[in-house]
Parts: structure tokens; sequence; C-alpha cells
């Protein structure tokens, strides 16, 4: 009984390929994503996808288009009646030079040999930062890596202690620890927090995790400076 299928693709646009059936666009209603993440490009840009342009649910009604009120009132049988996906975007202050740079980056990627070629360098790069965790301490990492139909650009695991891999860190302290010493050498990464979705035994207190991602910009020695360098600093861990 879902009427309408709504996906944030915000970690997903300009890394993943969503011209694949499996994650295509079409198998929803609607897709949100910002353009600024994976695509690289300017702030307040993004892109949403409406399946039809004749869904109008009454719920999502566009709060800044100037045509708010001929599309919230609409029936079916009014002639005045504003599609949604016209309604988003009737504005008299649109931000054209960041739409305009939303599209070049959207060209940049089908210049590059499209999503697909961008999928793979990304992909591959993270399957490699994954080894890293996974040769040294396998309980540490977070993120799914045996199912190539999950692997995502972005890799997270607990900090741990190099010399001692076993010895596993979940506070924010030595998270954050983690990233400002691994800044210093030029690697930059983030700290993130997140409730502890374990077993009832656990506590529920929440635990910081370190998350990497690799994206089109990045290179294979880059993944091996970040491996010199978190193995510097995590050797300190104790």
């Amino acid at each position: 009984d879902i009427e309408y299928l709504v996906v944030d693709g915000a970690q997903a646009m300009g890394m993943i390929d969503l011209t694949k059936s499996a994650d295509s666009v079409k198998n929803c209603d609607f897709y949100a994503a910002p353009g600024h993440k994976w695509l690289n490009g300017p702030p307040g840009t993004g892109v949403l996808y409406i399946r039809s342009a004749d869904i109008r649910p009454p719920e999502f009604y566009p709060t800044i288009s100037q045509r708010m009120e001929q599309y919230s009132g609409c029936t079916d049988d009014s002639d005045t009646c504003f599609p949604i996906a016209e309604a988003l975007q009737v504005r008299g202050c649109s931000n054209v030079p960041g739409f305009a740079a939303m599209m070049r980056a959207m060209h940049f990627v089908q210049d590059e040999g499209g999503s697909l070629r961008i999928e793979q360098h990304i992909l591959g790069l993270s399957r490699e930062v994954k080894n890293i965790i996974l040769s040294k301490s396998p309980h540490s990492l977070i993120s799914p890596h045996a199912d190539a139909a999950v692997l995502s650009g972005l890799t997270a695991f607990f900090p741990f202690n190099w010399n001692n891999p076993q010895q596993i860190f979940t506070d924010k302290k030595t998270a954050d620890r983690v990233v400002s010493e691994l800044l210093k050498k030029q690697i930059q990464i983030r700290s993130i927090g997140f409730q502890n979705a374990g077993s009832e035994k656990q506590s529920s207190e929440p635990v910081h995790a370190l998350r990497v991602s690799t994206g089109y910009f990045n290179n294979a020695g880059q993944v091996g400076a970040f491996r010199d360098a978190l193995q510097e600093v995590l050797k300190r861990l104790s």
C-alpha cells in the first residue's frame, strides 16, 4: 500500500551508474540528489527526478514556487492546474550561474566516458581502501564489502590500534584525533557518529567512526598515501 516511493540519492548520483536497471531512477516516483557531492557541482544545486508529471501529491506543496496557489488548489478537471514538475521550476529568482555550473558538471561526466566509467573508478579505489582495513583489522570495518551490489565510494571503519588490531575504539575523541592527525598530513577524511544498532546487550550510546570518500578526482597513489599516513597515526593509538 505504498503510494509513492521517494529516494534520497544524496550519496549516489555521480558515484553510481543510474542507467543500470537495478539502480535506475525509474524504479521510484521521486529521486532527489544534491549537485555538490559526487557530481562535484556547486552548492545550492541539485536534481529532482519525477517519474510522471501527472503526480500531484497534495502534501508536496512547492512552497517556493510563484504558482503554489494554482498548484495546491488544482483539481483533475481544472484548466489552471500546473503539474508538480513545472510548479517546482517556475521562479522569478533562479540561480542561473549555479544551474549552468551544474549542467557543466553533468557534461563532464559524459566527457569522461559516462557514469559507468566513473562508477568503476570510484568503486575500484574504494575497494582498495576497504582492503587496507580488511587486511589489518577486519572487525573494524563497517561498510559492506563482499556484495558488489551494495558497494559504494564510502568506506566507514572504527579506529584501531595498528600494532594490536583487535583493539578497536568507538569514542568521539579518538575518531576526531585521527581525523586531525591525518589532516596535518594532507589527508582529509571525516568523523561520523551514529546510534549503535547492534544487539540488545550492547550500549545504546552513540559510537563514532571514520569515513573515507574516494572521489573521481582521486587516484591510486593517493590511496597509498592514505594507507601510509593511517598506519603512522594508528600506531600511536593505545
